[in-house]
């Protein structure tokens, strides 16, 4: 939200934004000069949250999926864990040009698993042993189907915009 908020602000007037210090022009106004600590201080802390959240159920998720342990009492997502925030190490310190394009490139990143994510969904669902009566209904399946298939365009012009504006630099 922020770097949509500071789009719509920033490009209108022309400005272009390189650095995270240029996304706190936009709070200028509101706090002076100190809007670039408010404004750091603020995504670092976002960063942070998320860093440490999405590791913890990331390292869960893979191990339960792989039935290597269901609890974070257990080793193995733990160790999964761990090999996720050292691969975010790894990338943080490879990729030392601009951030924006970095930050840019996870948010959009997370939009490939969402079409895989619907379909575990739906044939999760669909399993007559896992949700016995509650399993769906033809016209529930058309209906996830049709929303699987937006969401399938949507992620494709997506990417493909964004191959578009990378290409052109």
């Amino acid at each position: 939200m922020v770097i949509i908020t500071d789009a719509a602000t920033l490009k209108p007037q022309g400005s272009t934004v390189n650095s995270v210090a240029d996304m706190a022009i936009q709070l200028e106004m509101l706090l002076g000069n100190g809007a670039k600590y408010v404004f750091g201080l603020g995504f670092i802390s976002v960063a942070f949250s998320s860093l440490l959240v999405n590791s913890v159920t990331g390292g869960g998720l893979l191990a339960d999926s792989l039935g290597m342990g269901r609890s974070m009492d257990d080793k193995m997502p733990k160790i999964f864990m761990i090999v996720i925030l050292l691969m975010r190490m790894i990338i943080a310190t490879v990729f030392k040009g601009n951030i924006i394009y970095v930050l840019v490139m996870a948010q959009a990143s997370s939009m490939l698993g969402v079409p895989l994510i619907v379909i575990g969904l739906l044939l999760v669902l669909n399993n007559k042993e896992i949700m016995t009566e509650y399993k769906n209904t033809v016209w529930q399946n058309i209906l996830a189907f049709i929303g699987l298939v937006l969401i399938c365009v949507l992620v494709y012009f997506m990417y493909g915009k964004m191959i578009g504006c990378f290409g052109a630099m």
